[in-house]
């Protein structure tokens, strides 16, 4: 699994197993997102796999769990607040 992330606020989960070749001209398909609202600054995933953490510059901390086996639009487990 890989995650991409930036300004555009959206976090995409992509299966690397599916990804087409360089030499296609089809733009990979995630299958999973998450909402940020803001630009996201970071997303690690835990040692395990199973959660995944984002920062944001709306000052939260996002905590997603299972976003590996997550299907369409994710809602994250946890929101932190920071200044």
């Amino acid at each position: 699994v890989m995650a991409t992330a930036g300004l555009t606020g959206v976090v995409e989960l992509f299966d690397l197993r599916k990804l087409q070749s360089k030499n296609s001209s089809k733009k990979p398909k995630s299958f999973a997102t998450q909402a940020a609202g803001r630009s996201i600054n970071s997303a690690y995933f835990s040692p395990s796999g199973t959660k995944m953490i984002t920062t944001t510059q709306s000052n939260t901390l996002d905590i997603l769990e299972n976003s590996h086996t997550a299907k369409g639009v994710i809602k994250p487990m946890r929101r932190i607040k920071h200044d």
